[in-house]
């Protein structure tokens, strides 16, 4: 009797869950098992391993159904896609026929958002939900869907789109009021912080409020031209909260036009607004902090020949550092690099390369970031010493690393780079990110085996716009350079 009992309440929650509409909403569902052989299933396989290899790249994520997966369709949306996400690092984890239930597999089950760190998470789904949920049930699905991703990836914003018209459009008879109507509830979820809403009916729709075959030819997915009018949409809130992979970078700030390593340096970097990333140097002071300064000594930027980590903080801050560069310059002093974070924009990067600090760096770095209010992903520690990264990858395991590399100069005078399996083999070691190389030593052959082997290939120090070019086409991942501001123009120029 027990046992009938225990079969008969067990195909009452299966019944229950085939009739109840909010189930089939807001339960997890993942419908690439119903049969591994279907295109949806190997999608999903292909997706999750972009995740594991490419995790720590991607800094934009899509969900939704076929019209989100159509970004990549090359008939509709992938000419835009890969001109306005791609080089941001983008991952699109919609399918075809995907339904709210589908999607919540992905944010609560699949596990893949918890390998990632994305900035910028753009959601719009509910369109197959219709003919089986009401508005109530679908809105109570989008709802967890984004509670999903904000519990998964905390630091990222969610980009909440309305259901996009369908049919007839505004006023079709099926569908016009259900979409009004669950839209105009999603778009209480924004809350100016985190959560945004956008609707972009009216930009689809004719004036009539019809829906163009120009912009939806089977009047549900969007042409190349409708995708561009979304693309339009999201782009404000790319450039606003996404870090683009940095392709320039300012070697010490923006070191031609202000004395190097100084808070003029870094504001005139992010004023000229070539790049999205600057380089600094840090070396530990006597009493802790984190001191912004190239060389082991303040002798060539300040005249006074003081050992950086003999002295503390304050009696480095009694020095000129600007002088020597420019009488205009007087007064200016080596900044902290907590003072240095304070200057970064929010979609900003930098790359903290130590110099000398030790283990309490992590202690220092930490302190430093609170106070400069910027955010983990926003920072890249590089380094030549393979003990310095070590510190850093057992206190900050979650902050990007790289491993400079230079030629070294042997006793009979010549310099020798080490081959790309050597730097390889030591990098895996110490399990940073990637390589940050010296780029007269590099060609397309060497950048391919770092990228091969799964690491980051970067490049320092290039000024000459034919150099950045060459590079740039191997594929490397960013260009130091000691003029980002007319690189960047001479670049741009190149590409007319």
């Amino acid at each position: 009797m027990k046992k009938l009992w225990v079969v008969l309440l067990f195909a009452g929650i299966v019944l229950n869950a085939a009739v109840d509409p909010m189930l089939r909403a807001t339960t997890p569902v993942a419908r690439w098992e119903e049969n591994a052989k279907k295109p949806g299933y190997q999608r999903f396989l292909e997706k999750k391993a972009q995740a594991d290899r490419d995790g720590d790249k991607i800094k934009i994520v899509f969900l939704g159904d076929s019209i989100t997966h159509f970004w990549e369709r090359e008939i509709s949306g992938r000419a835009v896609y890969e001109k306005e996400f791609v080089p941001y690092g983008v991952l699109n984890l919609s399918n075809s026929g995907d339904r709210t239930q589908h999607m919540l597999y992905i944010t609560e089950k699949s596990g893949i958002l918890e390998k990632l760190h994305p900035q910028l998470v753009v959601m719009m789904i509910g369109t197959n939900n219709f003919g089986q949920c009401s508005a109530e049930e679908t809105v109570a699905a989008i709802q967890k869907g984004v509670a999903g991703v904000r519990f998964a990836c905390p630091e990222a914003k969610i980009l909440l789109f309305g259901i996009f018209p369908r049919g007839e459009g505004k006023n079709d008879p099926r569908y016009g009021k259900l979409i009004a109507e669950i839209n105009e509830r999603i778009a209480k979820l924004d809350d100016g912080k985190d959560i945004f809403y956008c609707d972009i009916t009216d930009k689809l729709l004719e004036a009539d409020g019809t829906l163009s075959r120009e912009i939806m030819p089977d009047l549900l997915h969007p042409s190349k031209k409708g995708y561009e009018i979304w693309a339009a949409a999201i782009r404000p809130y790319v450039k606003k909260f996404v870090t683009r992979t940095p392709k320039l970078v300012a070697h010490r700030g923006e070191s031609v036009y202000a004395p190097e390593n100084t808070l003029p340096a870094y504001e005139l970097a992010w004023r000229y607004g070539r790049c999205r990333c600057v380089e600094t140097d840090v070396y530990l002071t006597r009493d802790n902090v984190l001191i912004c300064c190239h060389d082991e000594t303040a002798k060539r930027t300040t005249g006074v020949d003081w050992k950086i980590t003999d002295k503390t903080f304050a009696e480095l801050r009694t020095l000129d550092a600007g002088s020597w560069r420019d009488p205009m310059w007087c007064g200016t002093k080596l900044p902290s690099l907590q003072e240095v974070f304070m200057t970064i924009p929010e979609n900003g990067h930098i790359f903290v390369e130590i110099k000398s600090a030790g283990p309490e760096f992590a202690k220092a770095f930490l302190k430093a970031k609170d106070a400069g209010g910027i955010r983990l992903d926003q920072v890249t520690i590089i380094s030549f010493s393979a003990d310095e990264l070590k510190n850093v990858r057992r206190d900050l395991p979650q902050v990007r690393t790289l491993l400079l590399a230079e030629a070294t100069q042997q006793p009979d005078g010549k310099f020798v780079f080490p081959s790309a399996e050597e730097l390889i083999r030591q990098a895996k070691e110490l399990g940073v990110n990637g390589l940050d190389l010296e780029q007269e030593r590099i060609n397309a052959d060497y950048v391919q085996k770092v990228h091969d082997a799964g690491l980051e290939c970067h490049a320092w120090t290039v000024d000459k716009v034919e150099d950045a070019e060459k590079l740039l086409a191997w594929g490397v991942d960013s260009l130091t350079t000691n003029r980002s501001r007319e690189l960047g123009v001479e670049l741009d120029d190149r590409e007319k």
